[in-house]
C-alpha cells in the first residue's frame, strides 16, 4: 500500500472510529432494520471519502454526515414502498373508512399511527403522548374495533 493511500485510509479511520455507532443508530432509527442501517452508514462513508477525495482542503461537519445519512434512508424506504393495485373494493372500503376515521379522536389516530405505519413500539408512544402505556393499548384497540366495524 502507497503512502498516499495509508493517509487516506487513516482520514476515514478517524472519522468511522469517533461516529460510526451514532450513524448507524442515526440510520436505525429512521429504517428499523440492523442490515439496512449498517449499509446506509457504510454508504454515507463512502460518499464522505469520496467528497474528501474531491476537496481535500475542505472541512467537514458531522452534521453534512448525518445528513447524507439521512437522504439515503429516506430514499431507501421510499424505494421499497409497497405499489397497490387499483381495485375497485380497496377503493370502496377506503371510502368507507375515510369518514369514520376523521371522527377518531386525534389521540387515538395519532397512536395508530405511530403504531403500524412508523412501527414505533406501544411504550414509545406513551412516551410521546404522555400517557400510560394501557392508555396506548386502549385506544389501539377501541380504533380497531371501531374499523373492524366496517368490514
Amino acid at each position: 500500500m502507497s503512502h498516499k493511500q495509508s493517509e487516506d485510509n487513516s482520514w476515514i479511520t478517524g472519522w468511522i472510529e469517533v461516529w460510526g455507532n451514532s450513524i448507524v443508530k442515526y440510520a436505525f432509527s429512521i429504517v428499523l432494520s440492523e442490515s439496512v442501517a449498517q449499509d446506509i452508514s457504510q454508504e454515507a462513508f463512502r460518499r464522505l471519502n469520496k467528497a474528501h477525495k474531491q476537496d481535500p482542503s475542505h472541512v467537514f461537519d458531522p452534521a453534512w454526515l448525518f445528513s447524507v445519512t439521512r437522504t439515503l434512508a429516506i430514499g431507501r424506504i421510499e424505494s421499497r414502498r409497497a405499489v397497490f393495485v387499483n381495485d375497485d373494493e380497496r377503493e370502496a372500503n377506503s371510502r368507507n373508512t375515510l369518514p369514520v376515521w376523521h371522527q377518531i379522536d386525534p389521540l387515538d389516530r395519532e397512536a395508530v399511527w405511530l403504531f403500524y405505519y412508523q412501527r414505533w413500539p406501544i411504550k414509545r408512544i406513551a412516551l410521546h403522548s404522555n400517557q400510560s402505556v394501557e392508555e396506548v393499548r386502549s385506544r389501539l384497540f377501541r380504533t380497531q374495533q371501531r374499523l373492524d366495524g366496517l368490514t
